[in-house]
């Protein structure tokens, strides 16, 4: 179940960067209770989230180990670079434009579909 956890983290943040690219220079530490695995997965994601754009991250690396309902992970990534890629609709996401209206110039203070893509830009500038 951990290995899944990190791999919807790294999905998460492919988004963002190619983790390829993103170097292991700084850590956070996770660490929360939850029995039930669909809130844990929700709980994992938004601290995931909330402790990058805290300290201005983008992650690459996730590990996470499950005691009964005690969940405790780190993830490892560095400040955001410009030159890491973003994906979008010139990467590795070419159906993102078409499918985005804020990538079409639409404002909407409603969150679209693909919300952590304009999460990133606005969190990275």
């Amino acid at each position: 179940m951990e290995e899944s956890f990190e791999g919807a983290a790294a999905w998460t943040f492919t988004i963002m960067a190619d983790p390829s690219q993103v170097r292991a220079a700084r850590s956070v530490r996770i660490d929360f209770e939850e029995e039930d695995l669909e809130l844990a997965l929700v709980t994992w994601l938004n601290t995931l989230l909330a402790e990058a754009g805290t300290h201005g991250l983008v992650l690459g690396r996730f590990r996470l180990v499950r005691d009964n309902g005690h969940w405790q992970g780190e993830a490892w990534g560095e400040p955001w670079r410009a030159d890491l890629d973003r994906g979008g609709s010139e990467g590795r996401h070419p159906h993102h434009a078409a499918r985005c209206p804020m990538a079409r110039g639409f404002r909407s203070p409603l969150p679209s579909g693909c919300l952590s893509r304009h999460w990133a830009n606005a969190v990275f500038g």
